[in-house]
């Protein structure tokens, strides 16, 4: 199964984190969470990576543990380097450390800081839902982009042909 959503937080976080997989995935999201989707014995930065890179967004869970975590900070620049949509859930109101600012500086987050209700849980599905239609309608217009240059290059070759055919 091809999960659409990487779920990046800290271990001591496992059951906010659980509860934003369940909700996510109530709402119709297949999310990769770490240790669930993780085979024993595999390779686990490993299978970190290639989840990130097979995902489209990656929600973060953004709390004291968190930006405490050389591990979320790894997950968060891989997905940068990856041009992955980032979704962070800022459960602190405190500042960003700057290396979390500076891949996260340009995105729009959730504000939690005051609590993580159901009313944020409801915003993070619909931002969820807004960033994976948005990447359909990317998919849709390369698609017509790719048809649009196999017609011109077909029509190219054919007047090649009729050209060398007319010499």
């Amino acid at each position: 199964m091809e999960h659409q959503v990487f779920i990046s937080y800290s271990s001591q976080d496992k059951e906010l984190a659980n509860r934003v997989c369940a909700a996510l995935e109530s709402a119709g999201f297949s999310c990769w969470i770490a240790p669930r989707n993780i085979q024993e014995g595999a390779d686990y930065p490993k299978a970190i990576v290639q989840a990130i890179t097979a995902v489209k967004s990656m929600v973060v869970l953004l709390t004291t543990h968190a930006v405490a975590s050389p591990h979320v900070l790894s997950e968060i620049g891989h997905a940068f380097d990856a041009r992955k949509r980032m979704l962070p859930v800022r459960l602190l109101s405190s500042n960003l450390p700057p290396d979390f600012d500076y891949f996260l500086s340009t995105q729009q987050w959730l504000d939690a800081s005051q609590g993580f209700t159901d009313e944020i849980l409801k915003r993070l599905i619909e931002a969820v839902s807004g960033s994976l239609v948005g990447d359909h309608e990317a998919d849709i217009a390369a698609q017509r982009r790719k048809k649009k240059f196999l017609v011109a290059a077909a029509a190219a070759v054919f007047l090649a042909a009729v050209a060398i055919l007319g010499y």
